[in-house]
């Protein structure tokens, strides 16, 4: 997902992990493919208020992805935003492909009209259920479901 100019799309561009399978390299075997949801952003439950001020809240309320055992991707974030007391609930898809090396992952977002997907970016796989990236400052875990 891409950043974009308002607080909300902000932090969509950190947000999009997959993977699948693992290497002997790094000591971390097995299979990711499967789904997986959000628990946790920097540690806290879920909503998670990224950006606040007088008059704009924007909060992560869940999200999920799959991975494929063909080296594809989908995920999803949900958040909403409240702007002068109007809030806007929004889940935005993006889908793509993966490569890995252990528990590193490379995922590659397909771009599309949506300014949110299209990136490219890592995460890391536990070897068990659990992906983790840190990217905006913020750290997101997925548990497989």
């Amino acid at each position: 997902m891409r950043f974009g100019s308002a607080p909300v799309l902000a932090l969509l561009g950190v947000l999009l992990l997959s993977a699948c399978g693992g290497d002997k390299s790094t000591g971390i075997t097995g299979d990711a493919t499967g789904s997986y949801n959000l628990t946790t952003v920097d540690g806290s439950s879920l909503p998670f208020t990224y950006f606040s001020d007088d008059t704009t809240t924007a909060r992560v309320t869940g999200g999920n992805f799959t991975l494929s055992a063909d080296g594809s991707f989908s995920q999803t974030l949900n958040y909403d935003a409240t702007i002068s007391g109007q809030t806007a609930i929004t889940a935005i898809t993006c889908q793509g492909t993966y490569t890995h090396s252990g528990g590193t992952y490379t995922f590659a977002e397909v771009a599309t009209g949506d300014v949110s997907c299209g990136s490219t970016y890592d995460g890391s796989w536990n070897g068990s259920n659990t992906f983790l990236f840190s990217l905006g400052g913020h750290a997101f875990v997925y548990v497989k479901s």
